[in-house]
């Protein structure tokens, strides 16, 4: 019965432990509940501050004073595909006045091959035989009677007309730079020629052709890659064969100068 008082005091003991150690408990847990909430606090006070000094986020009133972040990567794209656009038109915009341009000085150029060859032509006394014109925006079209160039039913380089040929010559070098390719093509009236060199229209017209490229070839100093030859015979005539004028029109040499772009 001694033992009785003891136990009593005991328990009380413990129940003062567990009211101590509960207590202690409450105020650890409240605690971190505000470092927690502190803690909260100042990432969102750094995150507005980051958002808000971005150049490519937008603010936008909302219910929570913030924009959603869906909304923001949103806009960012958008705004970077803007930024990406107007880039892409200037530079547009600065290739195409380039390109304007470019092609404005070459125009220039084709003008003055054209006058130089017309200058050349009439200087020569030949500017009803011979005859320049701009076919294209990049294209020269000189056109010569073969009697200026040919002997009848020859394909040899008549000596007098050599001098000509030598200024135009000079005339296609000294704009090589802006040339891009230069066409000789033959072309004879419909009566027929059989001789052994010459068997049809085709030879003759060919041979002719052949004969100019090659004498521009060696005095003009013009690769020889830029230069072609065609022979058509009488098959693209540009006048009436029935009269002898017509005739004497189709028997012709063209120079087709293509000017690079």
């Amino acid at each position: 019965m001694r033992n009785r008082p003891d136990e009593e005091e005991y328990e009380e003991e413990e129940e003062e432990g567990e009211s101590y150690l509960s207590s202690y408990s409450d105020l650890v847990t409240d605690l971190m509940a505000v470092f927690v909430l502190l803690l909260s606090f100042a990432l969102v006070t750094q995150a507005t501050h980051n958002r808000s000094s971005s150049p490519d986020v937008m603010m936008e009133s909302t219910g929570s004073g913030l924009m959603e972040a869906g909304q923001m990567l949103e806009y960012t794209e958008y705004y970077n595909q803007d930024k990406a656009q107007g880039a892409d038109e200037g530079h547009t915009e600065t290739d195409e006045h380039g390109q304007s341009a470019a092609k404005s000085a070459m125009d220039v150029k084709t003008e003055e091959l054209i006058k130089e060859l017309e200058g050349h032509i009439a200087e020569a006394g030949l500017d009803g035989q011979v005859r320049v014109t701009k076919l294209e925006q990049n294209k020269i079209m000189m056109r010569m009677m073969d009697s200026v160039l040919f002997d009848t039913g020859k394909s040899a380089i008549k000596e007098e007309v050599k001098p000509i040929l030598d200024g135009i010559a000079d005339i296609l070098f000294e704009y090589n730079n802006v040339i891009k390719t230069i066409h000789i093509e033959g072309h004879t009236d419909d009566r027929p020629i059989n001789t052994l060199q010459f068997p049809s229209n085709w030879e003759l017209s060919t041979g002719r052709a052949g004969s100019v490229v090659r004498y521009l070839i060696e005095k003009s100093g013009i690769a020889g890659e830029k230069f072609f030859s065609s022979g058509y015979g009488e098959f693209h005539p540009i006048a009436n064969n029935a009269t002898e004028e017509g005739r004497a029109i189709n028997r012709r040499v063209e120079f087709t100068i293509e000017v690079k772009d």
